[in-house]
């Protein structure tokens, strides 16, 4: 999950590859026109921006079709249906694939995590074991990989079991935190108001009109209005925005571009400036590919955690008990 972005890039490199092309991309009305052209009856919902210029753009259509084009040429690369096992990996660790339920039994998971690492900690103080003996029988091979891995990764795993039971129950906390701050959450979006012969903005001044409100952000995805009471909604990220979703986001009223409401990471109440702190830390982004990579391998410890414990209960059960002597 903290690589999911590049995994995707590196499973479908077919569809991330542009060649040589002009400086400038085309309008997105005209993407929009070689999508639909290419896909009768449609009509694209949004369009996600790349994080840079070799990479293509991407048509959210109906029916979870999301459709690659070169947004120089107009050239359609490819496209992705359906939901990929990136999506049901995101979904079994925050859900289990169960919903509220799922979510739940996650967050109690990790919460007997911080209680199984202090513990863990408390254990470890007796024999101090910082590094694995070589060459040694099984049972102490394990012990000590067991300590050595957990003291390593501890401070790291209490940091993502924290932030994993915070975001388990935001939807409860977040409100306390609002209210004890006298703040409140910034509305995503609103409506537009039909105006009489009016035509709706182009997507380009709606981006504009979304830069305007926020600058020195990037935009993400923009999503077009669905109907005439619809707005236009830009997803955006400053550069200190180091979550791949960003922040910050802009609506717009589709047939004046008057931004409707807007939230800047910068400036969000406590609370919400919170969530994304707390989610930042989470999944390792928020000191880039340093600290992705340390909660990456501290989760990989856990696994070496869970079978090098299994193993010493096993030892342990076999042989009456038995308890590792000093040395």
């Amino acid at each position: 999950m903290a690589f999911e972005p590049e995994l995707d890039r590196l499973f479908n490199r077919g569809l991330y590859e542009l060649p040589p092309h002009s400086p400038n991309p085309l309008p997105l009305s005209t993407l929009a026109d070689a999508v639909r052209k290419n896909y009768p009856g449609t009509e694209v919902g949004s369009f996600g921006f790349p994080h840079g210029t070799d990479c293509p753009f991407r048509a959210d259509i109906s029916q979870g079709v999301s459709v690659y084009i070169n947004q120089y040429t107009g050239e359609i690369l490819g496209e992705q249906r359906g939901r990929d096992l990136l999506f049901y990996v995101h979904q079994i660790h925050i859900r289990l694939l169960a919903g509220k339920t799922g979510k739940t039994i996650m967050g109690i998971a990790g919460v007997i995590m911080i209680l199984i690492l202090a513990s863990g900690l408390v254990l470890w103080w007796r024999y101090k074991r910082f590094t694995v003996k070589r060459n040694a029988p099984l049972f102490r091979f394990m012990f000590d990989l067991h300590a050595a891995s957990g003291i390593y990764s501890a401070l790291f795993l209490v940091l993502l079991s924290t932030t994993g039971v915070f975001i388990a129950y935001e939807d409860s906390l977040l409100p306390w935190l609002y209210k004890a701050t006298e703040t409140s959450p910034i509305r995503r979006v609103l409506p537009s108001s039909p105006h009489q012969g009016s035509m709706r903005i182009t997507p380009e001044q709606a981006l504009s009109a979304a830069k305007g409100a926020l600058r020195g952000a990037n935009p993400l995805d923009i999503e077009f209005p669905g109907d005439s009471a619809d707005s236009y909604y830009v997803r955006m990220r400053f550069p200190e925005d180091l979550t791949p979703g960003g922040r910050s986001w802009a609506c717009i009223e589709q047939y004046t571009g008057e931004v409707l409401v807007a939230q800047n990471s910068r400036t969000a109440p406590g609370p919400t400036r919170m969530e994304i702190m707390v989610r930042a830390i989470h999944t390792g982004d928020i000191f880039g590919l340093t600290s992705k990579v340390i909660m990456s391998l501290s989760s990989l410890l856990v696994v070496v955690q869970a079978v090098s414990g299994f193993v010493i209960w096993w030892e342990r059960d076999g042989k009456k008990g038995r308890v590792l002597p000093p040395g």
